[in-house]
């Protein structure tokens, strides 16, 4: 269950979803430079939910995933989308651990069903898989299908 969260590729460049492949070229050449003199980088968008993520091999496969418009769909579908000012409270509160008052941000925030919702139930979808993984809180599982069935739109 972890492995499409601990191995995205913007989480491993410590990224969210709206970045300009400039800057993923940039990021990752800066990571492969710090580790290779065994300084372990960290970012603003790390959250800390998983450990030994960063190596030079992660970098380099996420550089590979992120090159090709297929899987660079699939990693953008598991991570994090940052767009607006919603987007970075929601976020502060994860990076504090305050995990309850992130979900009721995005959930104030995707409570219509207008397309602008849509990317913040996406991240409250991905906020609920990962608190499944590291508290086990069963009752994420189903709110976390039941979301990504509303952003993917099937029936």
């Amino acid at each position: 269950m972890s492995s499409p969260l601990k191995s995205n590729a913007y989480h491993i460049l410590g990224l969210d979803t709206t970045v300009r492949q400039k800057d993923i070229l940039k990021r990752s050449k800066e990571i492969i430079n710090r580790l290779k003199i065994d300084d372990l980088p960290e970012y603003d968008r790390d959250l800390g939910f998983f450990n030994d993520f960063r190596t030079e091999e992660t970098v380099k496969e996420a550089i590979q995933k992120l090159q090709t418009p297929k899987n660079r769909i699939r990693e953008y579908f598991f991570w994090f989308q940052i767009v607006d000012g919603v987007d970075e409270e929601a976020f502060r509160f994860i990076k504090k651990k305050d995990y309850q008052s992130a979900i009721r941000t995005w959930q104030n925030a995707s409570d219509d069903n207008s397309l602008g919702a849509l990317p913040y139930k996406k991240n409250l979808a991905i906020l609920y898989t990962l608190l499944l993984m590291i508290d086990g809180g069963q009752e994420y599982s189903g709110k976390s299908l039941l979301l990504l069935k509303a952003v993917t739109g099937s029936k």
